[in-house]
């Protein structure tokens, strides 16, 4: 997360969504700062997103496998803010701006009765369908990790998992009831929608 965007229309979209699936349990947010904060701006991070925030360290190449072991020892839900999305491959000089597969798994394995949502601006600028299809080719590679889960699909999206298929359904009843978005908004993998990733 960068503080420079702090405040734009997608943190109303990330706080409307952990406020609406809180109805399911206590959540935590994990920024994914890539620059330095003080505890000025993390401050008004939890107050307007009324969540306590687990890390203000910046994240680096160097500490990312302790920042994310820190993370997945929390027993609650965890929002996780990339500043561009998740990555299903590994590494790369940009790769502090994704959330890596390999970190998805450990947080959602070590938290399997937990949600883990994630933000996820990385889609092409392709059509409308094909930007579909690449959630959904998302949603496939995480289902073969043993993840549930679904998208909230809009300009930008948000990524819904866990290890606990129940409470995926509990949490996609809450986003579609509490929020009343229309079904087009939601975003899941079917076994029969897209050809097998290699």
């Amino acid at each position: 997360m960068r503080m420079s965007y702090f405040g734009d229309s997608y943190d109303f979209i990330k706080r409307s969504l952990l406020e609406c699936l809180s109805e399911l349990g206590h959540w935590s947010v994990v920024p994914m700062f890539t620059e330095t904060v003080d505890t000025h701006e993390v401050e008004e991070l939890k107050v307007f997103l009324q969540k306590p925030v687990i890390s203000s360290l910046r994240l680096t190449n160097e500490n990312r496998s302790s920042y994310f072991k820190t993370a997945a020892a929390i027993d609650q839900h965890l929002f996780i803010d990339p500043n561009t999305g998740p990555r299903l491959s590994e590494g790369g000089r940009d790769s502090v701006n994704y959330l890596l597969l390999s970190e998805i798994i450990l947080l959602a394995g070590q938290r399997p009765r937990f949600l883990t949502m994630v933000f996820d601006q990385s889609l092409g600028r392709a059509l409308e369908s094909a930007r579909r299809d690449e959630v959904k080719k998302k949603l496939r590679k995480l289902h073969e990790k043993g993840l549930f889960g679904f998208a909230y699909y809009s300009h930008a999206c948000f990524l819904i998992l866990s290890k606990d298929e129940t409470v995926v359904n509990q949490a996609r009843g809450c986003v579609n009831q509490g929020l009343g978005l229309p079904r087009s908004r939601i975003v899941e993998y079917q076994s029969a929608d897209i050809p097998e990733i290699r």
